[in-house]
């Protein structure tokens, strides 16, 4: 068997959504990374050159996993099961903890599920400490059927103010400020938005939005499908705080959730953060389910 070993990455996200979604075609445990998460995180950094952010593990000419890293102290990666897994995952940490060193980073943050001890095992001996933070995945099942239980757009907006509808190029502006708001980030830059959508794998019709006449976006949700495992994802929702309670976010992704089972999706994936509860009820209310924790791993880099 071929040893494996880091490539640079060219820039073209292609192979790491094929090998993901035949990860996900498998049903493979403990996955976290879905394709829709490749084309979304890696334009989250706009200024940085994603060959620098990514490597790739190859085993001959096999692509069988890779790392990237988030810009922020915070990075990931995957490898396909395999009898050398363990070697390829400290290669892959190498790499996220020597590109975080000359960035920089005071500290590296990864994730592992609880109950994935092989990985809980590899980060603890490499020094990684776990804490209480970190992602809930869930999923809802579609089926051949709708979702039931899902609120109507005239009991969102009953007086016809708000228009729920596909995003618009004249929209990512008040987008951009939408998205930081939600989560207490600085709006990306137009191009950010620009880019994701000439992007072939980003179908405009399931990036929606609510648009006030007078306030632009004041709510938006996007979501992925990938026909090769019929999963799709909803990554990312955002509500401004003047809008939420009135039922937007909930009407957003059971309007994604129809498109996405429109196109053939069984399933659909999201990602909450451990302490955000609200969220959680809402998305139960539409039928997911959660499916573990992915826990945050930290890594003191000593001042780097």
């Amino acid at each position: 068997m071929s040893t494996p070993i880091l490539q640079p990455f060219s820039g073209d996200p292609g192979p790491l959504h094929d090998l993901l979604s035949g990860a996900w075609s498998a049903g493979l445990a403990h996955l976290h990374l879905h394709p829709g998460d490749v084309h979304w995180r890696l334009r989250l950094h706009p200024g940085r050159d994603p060959r620098e952010e990514v490597a790739l593990l190859h085993r001959g000419p096999e692509l069988v996993g890779f790392a990237f890293m988030e810009g922020t102290g915070e990075g990931d990666f995957w490898t396909q099961p395999h009898s050398e897994q363990a070697a390829s995952e400290a290669l892959l940490l190498d790499w996220m903890e020597s590109r975080a060193r000359r960035s920089g980073e005071a500290r590296l943050t990864v994730g592992a599920f609880d109950g994935d001890e092989r990985r809980a095992a590899l980060l603890a001996s490499r020094g990684y400490g776990q804490v209480e933070a970190g992602l809930v995945p869930m999923f809802v099942e579609l089926g051949g059927r709708a979702p039931s239980n899902l609120p109507t757009r005239a009991r969102v907006d009953p007086l016809g103010r708000l228009e729920l509808r596909p995003v618009r190029p004249s929209d990512f502006p008040s987008l951009a400020t939408t998205i930081a708001a939600a989560f207490g980030t600085r709006p990306k830059p137009i191009e950010t938005y620009v880019g994701l959508h000439a992007s072939p794998y980003h179908d405009g019709e399931l990036d929606l939005v609510v648009a006030d006449p007078n306030l632009g976006v004041v709510a938006a949700c996007t979501a992925w499908y990938d026909p090769g495992s019929r999963t799709g994802l909803v990554e990312p929702v955002s509500c401004l705080a003047s809008h939420r309670r009135q039922g937007l976010a909930r009407t957003l992704v059971t309007e994604a959730l129809a498109r996405l089972q429109a196109r053939g999706a069984r399933t659909v994936h999201l990602n909450t953060t451990h302490e955000n509860e609200g969220a959680r009820c809402l998305y139960r209310g539409l039928g997911f389910q959660a499916t573990g924790f992915d826990r945050d791993w930290v890594l003191d880099l000593g001042g780097a």
